[in-house]
């Protein structure tokens, strides 16, 4: 990725004037599209950071399940149950959260790359 500014007009030698504008929006509209895909790209890997931490936490309270079940507390078990399905439920609303957001800016970047 370069980190030129764009061209301007008055750069552009020997070009007619509206070939060098043409060229100068090019290049804003390139900028503009590199932009946004590091930011897909930091979207998604802030979205596959939380998907590892929720696997962790998910794990970890499975784990916590499993050995309440296993030594017959029951009490702990179903408190452990009930948190267990919300952080799954929250988990998921969160993975579906980052996947509109992803598609969102997905969907961006393809009709620019369209017209």
């Amino acid at each position: 990725t370069s980190s030129a500014r764009p061209a301007a007009p008055e750069d552009m030698g020997g070009l007619p004037e509206d070939l060098a504008e043409e060229i100068q929006v090019l290049e804003e509209d390139k900028a503009d599209l590199l932009a946004k895909i590091a930011q897909a790209e930091e979207a998604l890997a802030t979205a596959q950071a939380e998907a590892k931490v929720s696997s962790a936490e998910l794990d970890e309270l499975r784990r916590l399940l499993e050995q309440a079940e296993a030594s017959g507390d029951t009490d702990e078990a179903d408190g452990l149950r009930t948190l267990l399905e919300e952080a799954e439920e929250e988990a998921q609303a969160k993975v579906r959260a980052h996947t509109k957001s992803l598609i969102a800016k997905l969907a961006y970047l393809r009709r620019s790359l369209i017209t």
